[in-house]
This record gives structure tokens, sequence and C-alpha cells, in this order.
């Protein structure tokens, strides 16, 4: 099993600039959404979503004591509720496991990225293997991958458009 990459190291592999829209799908308590919200500024948004509530307000408590309000939270599964090519990355850690209607989900995330716009996948416990992650993706045929850091299991797939 792959050790749980730091927040920092998947943060640096990302080239996140300031005024970065982001959103972090299944965000949990924070890990990466607090860190992001500092790099990417108050030019910047991170969208933070998640679908257990407890954990959505456990993030808004470290929120508040951050002082940070470049984050906005969402609860759902899935659909974003985000204007059409409006977010930069999407950060997504091992939920693709828990989400049913895949191509639906690789759908939205499609139709919410900008044209340059990231799916950033890292894993660690809950695929069988990495290629299950690469074709699962590149078989949606709306994401070509792009780059990937096995030492860490980050996974780039870009947006393709016609």
């Amino acid at each position: 099993m792959e050790r749980k990459p730091l927040p920092e190291e998947i943060i640096q592999v990302l080239d996140i600039k300031r005024g970065m829209k982001i959103l972090d799908f299944g965000c949990g308590r924070g890990r990466y959404t607090l860190p992001l919200a500092r790099i990417v500024g108050s030019e910047g948004r991170i969208y933070a979503l998640d679908r257990e509530k407890g954990e959505l307000e456990k993030l808004r408590d470290e929120i508040q004591r951050w002082k940070l309000d470049n984050i906005e939270t969402i609860h759902g599964n899935g659909e974003f509720i985000l204007p059409e090519e409006s977010i930069d990355l999407i950060l997504s850690g091992d939920v693709l496991c828990y989400t049913e209607n895949k191509p639906q989900l690789f759908r939205e995330c499609h139709r919410v990225l900008k044209k340059d716009g990231i799916l950033s996948i890292f894993t660690h416990t809950h695929f069988s293997g990495d290629e299950e992650v690469i074709n699962m993706i590149t078989e949606s045929n709306l994401f070509t991958l792009k780059d990937e850091y096995q030492g860490i299991c980050i996974y780039n797939f870009q947006k393709k458009t016609e």
C-alpha cells in the first residue's frame, strides 16, 4: 500500500498560482483546502466540496480560525453547481471510488474546468492499482494523461477540447 502523500508534496507538484480557482473534491476537513487558499490568495477561490456535513462543519471552523475568506464550502457528491469553464484545477483523492456514477462525474469535471484545466488525482488506498485510475479517466474520452508523479501517486489529466 502506498503511503498517504503529505499536502505539501501534492501542492508542490501542482504549480498553484495566485488567482487560481480550485475545486477540492472530497475536501474532508481541509487538509489541502486551507494551504491552497493561502497560495491562491484573495484573487483566487477554493471550492471545498464534500458529502459529509460533519467534515464541512469542522472545515468551516478551521476557515474561521485561519481567517480565510476565499473558501466556499459545498455539500454534495458530484454535482458541483459551479459555472461552466470556471475552474483551473480539480484536486481529488481517492473519493472516486465512492462515486457510483463515474461517467457523470467525469462529464461534470469536464464541464466546470476551463479550456486548459487540469483534473489532478492522487491515490493511496482504495484502488487496486494506479493503472485502474488512469484507464478509468482516459476511457471517459474527456481527458488525456498529462503528468504523473509516481513517487507520490499523482496523475494530472488535461481537459480535452473539441
